[in-house]
């Protein structure tokens, strides 16, 4: 009777089937890790590329010229444009002014100066008369290079014309000169104005003459009309005594 041994067999069998299931187990550990490593790598690379495509949309659409979007901005130049004309000053000024002259020293005389001013941003033209001690009258040409108009802080510079007649004849002469105004406040401040008087040409007497003047004194601003007190001094070849004196007076602006 033959002798079998089947239990000797039977571990080498369980052995086998366990090496096969911890393969099969690390084969779905590994194919599930590799996976989800191409799965995380793909969605990255998605990410990215969508990042790209969305910043590149994005960049267009900020750069992208339209015909709305030009409206709107012609639009918006329009308004400003607008604000800007409600609330920057006029370029454009004109004042109308007058004083009493009453001399303190030299021809004891009281007159009256009558002047008349238009400017156009930066540069104006007034004209200005006297009719006593002498008849004056001048055309000068002003040039604002500091300040936003006239009734402000401002300095000036001026040159022009003064015809001067005595009983004698009239004589011709060149002006320059410079003009201020400071505000110690928005209504109350001082000015000061010098003007030098060219030698003019002869006469028919042979005579010139040539001089300069000196105005200092302060105003109130009560809206566009202005309240003005001032002394002046002015020497001349023609006129040995010093004329001096003060002025009261007003000027309207519009």
């Amino acid at each position: 009777m033959a002798y079998h041994e089947p239990m000797l067999q039977q571990p080498n069998r369980l052995d086998g089937k366990l090496k096969l299931r911890k393969f099969i187990y690390g084969l779905l550990v590994g194919l599930v890790f590799f996976g989800a490593l191409g799965l995380w790598s793909t969605y990255s690379k998605a990410d990215e590329v969508y990042n790209i495509v969305v910043k590149k949309q994005a960049e267009k659409v900020n750069t992208r010229w339209s015909l709305s979007d030009w409206l709107d901005t012609k639009e918006k130049f329009r308004l400003q444009d607008m604000w800007l004309a409600m609330h920057s000053p006029s370029p454009y000024e004109f004042f109308l002014g007058y004083d009493y002259i009453s001399p303190q020293s030299g021809a004891a005389v009281t007159s009256y100066k009558i002047s008349l001013a238009a400017y156009a941003s930066i540069v104006g033209l007034e004209g200005r008369y006297q009719p006593q001690p002498f008849t004056d009258a001048e055309a000068l040409f002003k040039l604002r290079f500091f300040g936003y108009h006239v009734q402000a802080t401002h300095i000036s510079l001026t040159a022009g014309i003064r015809n001067r007649t005595d009983s004698h004849g009239v004589y011709n002469n060149s002006v320059i000169g410079a003009d201020s105004a400071l505000y110690f406040n928005k209504y109350f401040g001082g000015l000061g104005e010098y003007q030098y008087y060219m030698q003019s040409a002869s006469r028919s007497d042979g005579t010139t003459v040539s001089g300069q003047r000196w105005d200092v004194g302060a105003f109130i601003d009560f809206s566009f009309f202005r309240v003005t007190a001032s002394w002046f001094t002015e020497g001349s070849t023609d006129n040995p005594n010093l004329q001096a004196g003060y002025a009261i007076g007003g000027k309207i602006f519009f």
